[in-house]
């Protein structure tokens, strides 16, 4: 009995240690460049915006994507009075296709890339799939530029 509860743990060990292993080239010439293009990488947007109460605010918006999946996200908000705040969120991202075109994350957002360059970012952000629903009421275009993270 001992023995097969060993073997399960040691297979289980086993798959699991498989699965968090890198697989360099699994994504072919393409996915890797565009992977290495937007990953590691601090991409940053800087917005007006009106709220619906009228309040106006200079939003600062930072985006790092983590080639293992997850992301950081951080906000400065400064009101039009001078009142400031950071918020920061955690997140998880992966593609949805193939092409590597379309990004989910667990913050129920969409990211359909435009343009993707070692420096620049430009997309469009929709709460649904794109795919799924091409024609939705929600559909913002961004562009950021990046700074290199650690």
């Amino acid at each position: 009995m001992k023995r097969s509860i060993n073997i399960v743990v040691a297979v289980s060990f086993f798959v699991i240690f498989l699965g968090c292993i890198e697989k360099n080239g699994y994504y072919g010439e393409s996915g890797n460049a565009i992977i290495t293009n937007l990953t590691e990488k601090e991409w940053n947007r800087q917005y007006h915006s009106v709220l619906s109460d009228g309040t106006e605010i200079d939003i600062y918006a930072s985006y790092v994507f983590k080639k293992n999946g997850q992301g950081i996200y951080k906000e400065k908000a400064i009101y039009v009075d001078g009142k400031q705040e950071d918020r920061i969120s955690y997140f998880h991202w992966t593609f949805t296709t193939p092409n590597f075109k379309y990004i989910y994350w667990d913050l129920d957002c969409f990211w359909e890339i435009v343009e993707l360059t070692s420096s620049q970012l430009c997309i469009y952000e929709t709460w649904d799939d794109p795919l799924e629903y091409p024609n939705q009421h929600y559909k913002n275009y961004q562009e950021y530029t990046c700074n290199m993270t650690n």
